[in-house]
């Protein structure tokens, strides 16, 4: 008799131990979902302003933020025809109630729309790749295009499309194609060489 009053106790002592396990267990899985709904929640928004502050119009680089205060590793590619493509500048313009960016082509830009000019840079990919046949060219490498268009004297980017795919390389090329100047086009960056061979 004893016996069996000893097991009914454990076995209700467990019962109830099992209980406020499944209530702990409860209580910490109801709290990860709520921190992580919050944290999810604070994403969103932070994402939506990002959106929200976007200007639309041509591609520029972006100025808000300032480039690295070091020296750069590598020097930069000087030629006359980047000397002159560094004049580019942009302008803000309302329309319909949105702010909109759109490039300034100086005079000594406009005076070789329509030629063909030659390009000696860096290959900045926009897809991933072996091959490449539309990306930018940049006086800088991949690793420091991000001074391109933000650092004073550092002119931005042009971008490339190729009559033929060529070898992604990490060493300097010289293309020679016809500079095209985009004012509007909001799919394209502002300069483009088109119709572009390798030298």
């Amino acid at each position: 008799m004893k016996k069996q009053k000893l097991v009914t106790h454990l076995t209700n002592n467990w019962n109830a131990l099992l209980y406020i396990i499944g209530i702990l267990a409860l209580i910490l899985l109801f709290s990860q979902l709520r921190f992580t709904g919050e944290h999810q929640s604070k994403e969103n928004t932070e994402n939506s302003s990002k959106l929200t502050n976007i200007t639309p119009g041509i591609p520029v680089p972006n100025d808000t933020t300032p480039p690295p205060n070091h020296e750069l590793k590598h020097i930069m590619i000087k030629t006359e025809v980047w000397a002159k493509l560094a004049h580019l500048t942009y302008r803000k313009e309302l329309i319909n109630g949105e702010q909109w960016t759109f490039p300034i082509f100086g005079p000594e830009i406009k005076a070789m729309e329509g030629e063909t000019i030659t390009l000696k840079g860096y290959l900045i990919p926009l897809e991933q790749g072996k091959i490449q046949q539309h990306f930018m060219i940049s006086v800088l490498p991949l690793n420091q295009c991000y001074f391109c268009g933000k650092s004073k004297g550092v002119p931005e980017m042009v971008e490339v499309h190729m009559n033929v795919p060529i070898d992604f390389t990490d060493k300097v090329i010289a293309i020679k194609g016809i500079l095209q100047l985009n004012e509007r086009d909001e799919e394209h960056f502002a300069l483009m060489l088109m119709g572009a061979e390798m030298e």
